[in-house]
């Protein structure tokens, strides 16, 4: 079938080879291999590049993946709604998730969601902002959580929460018996930030003010950024939606309003898994906002 050998286009992409390609969807090499060339064959052109880094998608392939993708998500759209009308509740939501939600969020949310739809699979995909929108907008996901506005108009966004940034310091830094400063104050002094694409909130204030960050160490996750802080390394500026239990860390507050807008985006035509996943967190969200 022609939607078979499109999933198995999808599968090679993902996973950069026709044999892993072949284990993850339990088929032969040599099948993957005929489906390939078959659509090859079909539409005229290939689309992968063969060389010794592995597979790279022709410029004709990245084009026929996002229809390809696109197909396939309309097929599990009419799966799900089928098994909707007969009472059935099946499907995977795919979801990208920036680090903070990822560690923040999720694990509660998804324990809810699950609890109430143990037959609908969640799928997490890691990454910034960016690679967020790009994975959407290839159809890659079905939804995701984004820093809006977003500029594109192919997708939809759901507003969530107004999060603020806070500024963590150590116990011992010559500003820990404050609770609120302006950005000038500590602008020049050594700063810890996450790797690059996910400092983009951070550079934003940085670039406002016309200042260079005095950049000490760039470190993979929140918990390493928070523990050299709480060792006098530097300073970070971090979302108000970290949970910061290091008796060590001091937490201060700009007069300036820095804070950034988090939404949850997703294709028009939405699966029925994936509205009621979004209903989920919006729900959540909305509950979270009223006990802080």
């Amino acid at each position: 079938m022609t939607i078979n050998r499109y999933k198995i286009f999808d599968a090679v992409f993902k996973s950069g080879s026709f044999t892993k390609a072949a284990g993850q969807l339990h088929l032969t090499q040599p099948g993957i291999t005929n489906a390939i060339n078959s659509l090859e064959t079909e539409w005229g052109f290939p689309l992968f590049i063969r060389s010794r880094t592995g597979l790279e998608l022709t410029s004709e392939g990245k084009h026929m993946l996002k229809i390809v993708r696109e197909l396939l998500q309309s097929e599990e759209r009419i799966i799900q709604e089928v098994n909707n009308i007969n009472g059935i509740e099946t499907g995977t939501v795919k979801v990208g998730v920036f680090t903070s939600v990822a560690s923040f969020w999720m694990p509660t949310i998804i324990e809810i969601f699950q609890s109430r739809h143990p037959n609908i699979d969640i799928e997490l995909s890691h990454g910034t902002y960016e690679q967020i929108k790009t994975r959407l907008l290839d159809g890659e996901l079905d939804c995701g959580f984004v820093k809006i506005p977003l500029s594109s108009k192919r997708v939809e966004v759901v507003p969530l929460i107004n999060d603020r940034l806070k500024c963590i310091i150590s116990k011992q830094h010559r500003l820990a018996h404050k609770k609120i400063i302006s950005f000038e104050e500590i602008k020049d002094d050594p700063i810890i930030l996450p790797p690059e694409g996910g400092d983009i909130d951070v550079k934003e204030i940085f670039d406002k003010y016309d200042t260079e960050p005095n950049i000490k160490f760039r470190l993979i996750d929140y918990n390493s950024i928070i523990s050299f802080v709480a060792k006098n390394h530097g300073f970070s500026i971090i979302a108000d939606m970290v949970e910061i239990k290091n008796p060590n860390i001091h937490k201060l507050h700009f007069k300036e309003n820095v804070q950034r807008h988090i939404g949850i985006a997703c294709h028009p035509l939405k699966s029925p898994a994936t509205e009621k996943f979004i209903n989920c967190v919006q729900e959540w969200v909305e509950n979270r906002e009223q006990d802080l």
